[in-house]
């Protein structure tokens, strides 16, 4: 049985609009290890509270 708490995960696609890059930039990312993200087979998903988590983290360091 599948939690009410599990977050949907979204496409790649869906993940460029939230981030507002590329979708091959954002691929480089992930395959660099960079962006929050996991794979299935040969493609990537996302879940859009890791992406806002590591975007706010982001912008924290790039204030120090």
């Amino acid at each position: 049985m599948i939690s009410q708490n599990v977050e949907t995960p979204i496409s790649g696609q869906e993940a460029c609009k939230i981030i507002g890059c590329c979708y091959e930039h954002l691929l480089k990312e992930c395959k660099a290890g960079r962006v929050p993200h996991y794979k299935v087979g040969n493609r990537y998903w996302f879940r859009i509270s890791s992406l806002i988590r590591w975007m706010e983290d982001q912008e924290k360091s790039s204030l120090k």
